[in-house]
């Protein structure tokens, strides 16, 4: 049985598989979200709390030694509604006087054209890599100022037990680098468990690679699930004409750029 209490804030498939491991590793666990409603496994505390709110994250993260952040936005309003959110829960671990780990993605590189890496630059290039960019940016200043200990890991999208719902598009556009969630839980863990927090991302070692005609054989292979194929779209130079397809057209060539480097 561990001494050690952590708070995992949102119950996604990566945070539910997250609050798995550390009730199996016997640690305290209380799990966050809005509603105060996830299916959590038996043995952590759920609680009811807005992270964008300073005071109920403070209050959420109360006693903790450790502050696993896995919450996760739909892709709309992300300027507006992260900042507060970052701003809440690093308020709530510094209050707490607990680690802080941010379970991140890789928009803030931007579109590349070389591999990447935790040494990449940050982007202010589309609303959203500019987002996780200006995220970053947030926690790395706490952390330097001393006002809390932090680390995030950064991982590509990923599928596996828990992901209700993905899509894909094209037949044999480029993969884009899929982690099953049981690769983002562990690395969640890694620096919570290290006695000195790295400022620096931890990246998450990635499954191969794998395009749309490999991946529908795999979704039929599941018992109960069913796999939609439906009509590739083409995002090109004249379809930008809404906020959406503009923000489609940054995360389409994130995916097809950040492994052209891959064999086949």
């Amino acid at each position: 049985m561990s001494d050690e209490r952590a708070v995992v804030l949102g119950a996604g498939p990566v945070g539910l598989a997250l609050v798995e491991r550390l009730v199996a590793d016997g640690v305290e666990t209380r799990i966050v979200t809005r509603s105060g409603r996830a299916a959590t496994p038996e043995g952590g505390e759920l609680v009811a709390a807005d992270i964008s709110d300073s005071e109920q994250a403070t209050r959420a993260c109360a006693g903790a030694d450790i502050v696993y952040s896995c919450v996760g936005l739909s892709y709309q309003g992300w300027p507006e509604k992260w900042p507060p959110m970052m701003t809440g829960m690093l308020a709530g671990a510094a209050a707490a006087g607990a680690r802080f780990v941010f379970m991140d993605n890789c928009y803030m590189y931007g579109p590349v054209t070389v591999p990447m890496t935790e040494d990449l630059p940050l982007t202010d290039y589309g609303s959203k890599p500019a987002t996780r960019a200006k995220l970053t940016r947030m926690w790395q200043e706490a952390h330097n100022a001393g006002r809390v200990e932090a680390a995030s890991v950064r991982a590509s999208d990923f599928y596996g037990p828990g992901v209700e719902r993905a899509q894909r598009t094209g037949q044999n556009s480029p993969p884009g680098a899929r982690d099953v969630r049981r690769q983002p839980r562990a690395a969640a863990q890694s620096p919570g468990d290290a006695q000195n927090v790295d400022i620096g991302p931890w990246p998450v070692q990635c499954r191969p690679p794998r395009t749309e005609r490999d991946a529908v054989p795999m979704g039929v292979s599941v018992p109960g699930r069913r796999v939609e194929v439906r009509r590739p779209f083409l995002v090109g130079c004249n379809t930008l004409g809404t906020r959406h397809r503009r923000n489609s057209a940054v995360i389409l060539h994130r995916v097809a750029t950040r492994l052209a480097d891959q064999p086949d």
